[in-house]
């Protein structure tokens, strides 16, 4: 006798499984699951054992359709390594937002509850990483961008949280994975994220009675704004802002742009450093060019910083850096995985060399580079950024 369900046979079934395992590669079991929902049952065994039952109403989670490729790469802004793979998808930033307020509130409250913790600020990064390829500075600006996940850290002094306050965290972490279930289509990297969701869903559910503090540790002496360290394993220079004594974070300015590290992952530089002969390349050299609709070209750099202006008469000039300007059109010079301050993009550096050459100003730096004094005395390494860091 042949089973009939809703219909179909369990033969143009298992065909439907072979065909969204080719799709979505998974397995065939695990397909034949996903098909057994469809038709309203809990999964594939349960389909068997109750053809002849009348299928379920159950909540469905409408996904985005599968795009082709169905992922891409992610590139490494430093070193221009791939990361992984992220969805060939972009979801809408009022759902970043919404998903960007879930995470922070949970970090902020599991910040001694250090295995929860741990996966949550991974979710975070992951979440970062993708919004920064998904949308670029016109879309998004960066000091919005910047706010998103990274935004709202909180310090909770309670070191152990209240029951009700754990089942309303647990319930909104659960929302936050709907906002990814129904914003991203079904692929491998999706898939990685939601079982990091799934992690820290368990490690909630088991959180500590008790906190043990770590024991103090003697801290290392306060760095001076204008100071020089490097970065464990690195010879390149990273010149101090910052130094949160009470966080022991850095935050600094590099050849690569700004810096931010704790104080254990830098080395500070015993021989004497002239911060006047300090020109980091983030800086100077130019990331793009806008073609305005006056007439003018205007160099920037990759924080998008104007950094050179040439009039319709060529005319070259310096151009203050928190000028707006009205472009119609622009071009870019590189991007972040040939980028000419990192290792290997020599060719990016000599290309862009000769840009600057062409304009006759390869001897010389834009005005944001005088901002450097201000900076240091205001140890606010923002100022070297007037529209935020990219």
């Amino acid at each position: 006798m042949t089973i009939k369900i809703n219909g179909l046979s369990a033969d143009t079934l298992k065909h439907q499984a072979r065909k969204l395992q080719k799709e979505l590669d998974i397995t065939y079991h695990a397909a034949l699951d996903r098909v057994a929902v469809t038709q309203g049952f809990a999964h594939w065994k349960h389909l068997l054992k109750n053809p002849d039952r009348p299928p379920e109403k159950t909540e469905t989670i409408l996904r985005p359709a599968l795009p082709k490729p169905a992922v891409v790469d992610c590139y490494d802004t430093f070193g221009g390594k791939s990361l992984g793979k992220r969805p060939n998808a972009r979801m809408p930033v009022s759902q970043h937002r919404s998903l960007g307020l879930v995470l922070q509130e949970v970090l902020n409250y599991t910040r001694y509850h250090k295995r929860a913790n741990k996966v949550v600020n991974e979710i975070i990064l992951l979440m970062d990483r993708w919004m920064g390829y998904e949308y670029n500075e016109d879309e998004l600006p960066t000091l919005e961008f910047n706010q998103i996940y990274l935004g709202h850290r909180e310090l909770i002094l309670t070191l152990v949280t209240r029951r009700r306050d754990q089942l309303r965290l647990k319930r909104k972490f659960r929302e936050g994975r709907v906002i990814i279930e129904q914003n991203y289509h079904d692929c491998a990297p999706v898939r990685e994220l939601l079982g990091r969701f799934d992690l820290a869903l368990k490690m909630m559910d088991k959180w500590p009675a008790s906190i043990k503090l770590p024991a103090h540790k003697e801290r290392k002496s306060r760095l001076p704004a204008g100071s020089f360290v490097t970065k464990k394993g690195s010879k390149k220079l990273i010149m101090v802002f910052a130094h949160n004594f009470s966080r022991n974070v850095i935050e600094g300015f590099s050849d690569a742009g700004y810096f931010v590290a704790g104080r254990h992952e830098v080395i500070a530089v015993k021989d004497i450093v002239d911060p006047g002969a300090f020109k980091p390349k983030r800086l100077y050299v130019p990331y793009g060019k806008w073609f305005c609709e006056d007439g003018r070209e205007v160099l920037f750099n990759r924080d998008y910083t104007p950094i050179w202006s040439k009039s319709k008469d060529g005319l070259i000039e310096r151009i203050d850096p928190a000028a707006k300007t009205s472009y119609s059109d622009r071009e870019f010079y590189f991007d972040d995985r040939t980028a000419p301050y990192y290792y290997g993009n020599s060719k990016t550096l000599q290309s862009c060399e000769a840009i600057l050459k062409e304009w006759g100003v390869e001897d010389q730096l834009p005005l944001i580079s005088d901002r450097f004094p201000d900076a240091i005395a205001a140890g606010d390494v923002g100022l070297l950024a007037p529209k935020g860091f990219s």
